[in-house]
C-alpha cells in the first residue's frame, strides 16, 4: 500500500513541526514495542520484567492523557 499525506505549510518552520510530530509518534511506537518485545522473548529477571512492565504502563497511561493513539 502506498500513503501519500498532503501537507499545506505556511511556512518552513510549520513543515519541520509535522516533520518532528511524525518522528516522535515513531520513536514512541518502536519503543512501546521494544518493551514489548523484551517483556514477552527476552531474558529478564522478575524485577527487570516489573521494571519494564512499570514503565510501559507509565508511558501508556501518559499517552492516554494526552489522547494519543499508537494503534491508528
Amino acid at each position: 500500500m502506498k500513503v501519500i499525506f498532503t501537507v499545506e505549510a505556511e511556512s518552513e518552520y510549520d513543515l519541520r513541526v509535522y516533520t518532528q510530530a511524525s518522528a516522535m509518534w515513531s520513536t514512541i511506537w518502536d519503543f512501546d514495542q521494544y518493551l514489548r518485545g523484551e517483556m514477552k522473548h527476552g531474558t529478564l529477571t522478575d524485577a527487570e520484567y516489573n521494571a519494564y512492565e512499570k514503565i510501559r504502563e507509565k508511558l501508556h497511561e501518559l499517552l492516554n492523557e494526552n489522547d494519543v493513539k499508537l494503534d491508528l
